[in-house]
């Protein structure tokens, strides 16, 4: 199945709209609608990556969308061989139309470190 996606509010590194509305946005979050988020250079309009996130959710007129990677490294360079994957670090991100993003990365329990910037995002709903 092909899912059409609509971009519904696009805002700048500091929250200000570029375009789109924040209420159709909350809007579609509150009616389940899947979420998209491009995360823009902050200098163009170009892309530096789009996901889904793992969660979002709506509070007081803002969205935040929490995305979670885990790096992990196979025990053998031979990509024919079916190895374990070890996982090395855990990387939980939350995304907000305010644009700040909240990242906390974790490698193991004693090696954990906390960052906050500030990114043009570009929402996205599923039509």
């Amino acid at each position: 199945m092909t899912t059409n996606w609509k971009s519904i509010y696009h805002h700048d590194k500091d929250g200000n709209r570029i375009s789109g509305s924040i209420e159709k946005l909350v809007s579609g979050v509150n009616a389940g609608r899947a979420v998209r988020i491009a995360v823009h250079n902050a200098d163009d309009e170009n892309w530096r990556f789009i996901f889904e996130p793992s969660t979002v959710f709506s509070a007081k007129g803002r969205i935040t969308a929490q995305h979670i990677f885990i790096a992990s490294q196979q025990d053998s360079h031979d990509p024919h061989l079916i190895a374990v994957i070890q996982p090395i670090r855990t990387i939980v991100q939350n995304y907000s139309t305010t644009g700040r993003v909240y990242s906390v990365s974790k490698a193991n329990e004693n090696e954990e470190t906390k960052d906050t910037y500030s990114w043009p995002l570009e929402w996205f709903l599923a039509e």
